[in-house]
């Protein structure tokens, strides 16, 4: 199955929709964010993807230490297409994961190029499909 873009994530997506997987960015400790990823961790259907060390303060990842935290992304990111290989739908939480690049290129830049690099090939590999509406 494909990756499904969705810009907003709503806490009836997540418990009415429960075939469908949601790929999001998280922190390493796994603490704090956004209320719907909060939500998103404790659904059976979540693919968390670490992309700093905390949502709090100071918690931004910087590129010390860049291949242990390129291994967090190359791990979290090949659970998506583990998922994805077993014929499920994904959707990827794009405006969280667009903003957390985003902190990413303003304070560890090669690791921004990384995850950018490495979640295009993601999109490459399986493409996003549109949904299309029929007229009745």
């Amino acid at each position: 199955m494909p990756i499904y873009f969705q810009t907003d994530v709503s806490f009836s997506d997540i418990y009415m929709n429960d075939n469908v997987w949601y790929a999001f960015p998280d922190s390493e400790d796994q603490k704090g964010g956004a209320d719907v990823i909060r939500e998103l961790r404790a659904s059976s259907t979540s693919i968390p993807i670490r992309v700093c060390k905390s949502f709090f303060e100071g918690g931004e990842w910087d590129d010390y230490d860049y291949d242990k935290k390129v291994l967090l992304l190359i791990e979290d990111l090949n659970k998506v297409k583990k998922v994805l290989d077993k014929g499920a739908l994904v959707c990827f939480y794009m405006a969280e994961w667009t903003e957390n690049l985003e902190k990413l290129k303003k304070n560890s830049r090669k690791i921004f190029n990384f995850a950018l690099e490495e979640s295009g090939a993601l999109f490459d590999t399986y493409p996003p499909k549109d949904i299309k509406r029929y007229k009745p």
